[in-house]
């Protein structure tokens, strides 16, 4: 099984540059070298081959002097495509070929048919290989030797540190157990009884194609609106269209993914490696009774986000687990009948500068007619010059072609509605897993918007800011945790330029544009805020006696403490000037605690000085480099909480009551 495209390149390419920029290519990447055995199971090797024979390139004979229209060049490609497509041989190679089809005259496009075996590339590994075909002919146009692609991770590297890794490392697949108990939904089939007859060559397909600018939109403007990946709007259309057609709210699938999510503890960089590495996984998807198009939306993008490891860890779970009871366990869940898969924009690198463009001219038969399907409907989309492709495959041993225009014709209609509705003045929401750092559900964070207004992110507190609060709510009239920094600043203030330097801290900083959250949560939060602003107040105390000044700084301080730090409102901090002489400063800085610790004070009186002078000179100042506070909730979320809890019961085990500590007695008034 095989994949296959041709591409019209650019009159400046010549036959002898394009052959030596595709080997150059496919010696770069360690996965055209993979060979297939069956020895006792299937195995794969790495084979030695010259790079010349890893992709081996024909030049077909000149096009037969005839009008050059499309079916003329079909007739001229179709006997080459078919045996590049039959000369593919997955246990001694190769398992990738090309064929070149050069211009009749000068100034004319050639094109070029590149056949590769599934096992070896999917849609990712054709940008990279594309991409790099195409820097090695611009080198060679220009007249300059090769450099170094930047080199991705070997294939073999991956492949072996996957191994290890899902062997060693439990994967979370109670969402896949669950699916044991689902009552799959009905499968609509015009010929039921012909199930045997669903092989490749029955297979036909309805495409629906959005012009660019409706496409346009819906990569650009439904994003902006519901903060979704360009899949989930795409599954809400495919699902709302089968549920018409089937007449289940309850919506079985198959999706493919790319596989080259980033997983718990195997972080590794695969943009620039080649393989197959997608990834299929049963989903189980429940439409709202809601027919609304933005319901619809949100509740497929929660259900989707909630997938563990974005899938691949259903396929580790099912190829490596040695606990055989689960995968009996896993392989009870109903199979879908049905797949989906979102390719992504295939020609997202061609640009006005590209020396080769994506042509829809037939490249052969990938597959072997009598091979049998492993779904009844394989649904397939991908942007192509622009436009969104959506491809109904299916078999006309199972369904009536009208069957299928229906269903497809559905979709259509679903995702249309679905975009008009994105692209709405007022459209769009956020949903909880635009917040991973929450605990919060889809009516919580409603009321949590309509309270605070647009929420730039949420999280929940750290177990000292949980203490810090409760402390605070029992007793609301203290001012334990309220801190007070105050000094004397001496010389000519611009006091516009250190007003603004502390609101560029703000701006900054995303602890400081926050609120505490907790009434109607399960939960308290922290919650960040879009923007904030930082009280600065300003007091003239020039015409006053001076020598009442030290007593009434301290009943200003006394004052302040009074009123103390609302802590649902950001910021959580103030600042107070008071102008005692014309050279003559006293300056004071408020904040609750849950804010800041010790530490932190110096790094933010710093950059607020350094703020003060850049403003002051009419100089920008870069960036501290500060990592945000969630990067801490975000390490604390990793972390063993039952490792530590073991810990410090282990290194307490001796104690059965508190120790008691012996404070000096308060001297006598």
């Amino acid at each position: 099984r095989s994949q296959s495209v041709i591409l019209e390149v650019d009159h400046r390419v010549t036959p002898e540059m394009l052959k030596r920029a595709l080997s150059a290519v496919a010696a770069e990447h360690d996965a055209l070298r993979l060979r297939f055995e069956d020895a006792g199971g299937p195995t794969q090797r790495l084979s030695s081959a010259d790079a010349t024979e890893l992709l081996p390139c024909l030049v077909a004979a000149a096009m037969p002097d005839a009008p050059l229209t499309r079916d003329a060049m079909v007739r001229w490609i179709g006997p080459f495509a078919e045996q590049a497509q039959a000369g593919l041989d997955i246990a001694r190679g190769p398992l990738a070929r090309a064929v070149i089809f050069p211009s009749r005259s000068v100034g004319e496009s050639s094109h070029v048919l590149l056949v590769v075996h599934h096992l070896v590339i999917d849609g990712v590994s054709w940008r990279i290989l594309t991409e790099g075909v195409q820097q090695r002919l611009k080198e060679q146009i220009e007249g300059r030797a090769f450099q170094a692609l930047g080199g991705g991770l070997s294939f073999a590297t991956w492949a072996r540190r996957l191994s290890s890794y899902a062997t060693t490392t439990a994967q979370p697949v109670d969402y896949w157990l669950a699916l044991a108990d689902v009552e799959p939904p009905p499968r609509p089939l015009d010929r039921p009884d012909a199930p045997g007859a669903n092989v490749a060559a029955s297979m036909n397909s309805v495409d629906i194609v959005l012009d660019a600018e409706i496409t346009a939109a819906l990569l650009r403007k439904v994003p902006q609106a519901y903060n979704t990946r360009a899949q989930e709007p795409l599954v809400a259309a495919c699902a709302a269209a089968l549920m018409d057609w089937t007449g289940s709210r309850r919506v079985l699938l198959d999706l493919e993914s790319h596989g080259r999510e980033a997983l718990p503890g195997l972080d590794l960089d695969l943009s620039r490696t080649v393989g197959w590495f997608t990834s299929v996984y049963p989903v189980c998807i429940e439409l709202p009774s809601t027919g609304e198009a933005g319901a619809t939306l949100c509740a497929i993008k929660e259900q989707l986000r909630h997938i563990p490891s974005g899938g691949v860890a259903f396929g580790l779970a099912v190829a490596y687990s040695g606990d055989r009871d689960l995968r009996q366990r896993l392989a009870r869940a109903p199979q879908p009948r049905i797949t989906f898969n979102y390719l992504g924009q295939f020609d997202q690198a061609s640009d006005h500068d590209a020396l080769f463009r994506l042509t829809d001219l037939p490249s052969g038969q990938g597959q072997h007619g009598e091979e049998r399907r492993t779904h009844v409907l394989d649904i397939v989309a991908m942007v192509r010059r622009g436009e969104l492709v959506t491809s109904f495959q299916y078999s006309e041993a199972l369904h009536d072609r009208e069957t299928i225009v229906r269903l497809a014709g559905d979709f259509d209609r679903r995702l249309r509605a679905l975009i008009d509705h994105c692209i709405q003045p007022g459209a769009g929401a956020r949903t909880p897993s635009d917040f991973p750092l929450s605990r919060i559900g889809s009516e919580a964070l409603i009321r949590l918007e309509q309270a605070c207004g647009p929420i730039e992110d949420l999280h929940v507190l750290s177990p000292m800011q949980q203490g810090l609060l409760y402390h605070s709510l029992v007793a609301p009239h203290g001012d334990l945790y309220l801190q007070q920094l105050h000094g004397e600043l001496r010389g000519k203030l611009d006091v516009g330029a250190f007003e603004w330097a502390w609101q560029d801290i703000v701006r900054r900083h995303a602890i400081f544009r926050g609120r505490l959250c907790w009434e109607g949560l399960d939960e308290s939060h922290f919650v960040v805020l879009p923007t904030a602003h930082i009280e600065v107040g300003v007091q003239d105390w020039r015409d006053i006696d001076t020598a009442t000044h030290d007593a009434r700084i301290a009943e200003l301080l006394r004052d302040d403490r009074r009123r103390g730090i609302a802590l649902d409102r950001a910021p959580l901090m103030r600042v107070t000037l008071v102008r005692r002489a014309d050279r003559h400063w006293h300056f004071l800085w408020t904040h609750h605690h849950a804010l800041l610790d010790g530490w932190c004070i110096g790094l933010v009186l710093r950059e607020v000085l350094d703020g003060y002078e850049a403003r002051r000179h009419g100089k920008t100042t870069e960036p501290a480099g500060r990592r945000p506070y969630r990067d801490y909730i975000a390490w604390l979320r990793r972390q063993d909480r039952s490792r530590a809890d073991a810990f410090w019961r282990a290194a307490l085990a001796d104690f059965t009551t508190p120790t008691r500590l012996s404070l000096p007695a308060a001297p006598a008034a």
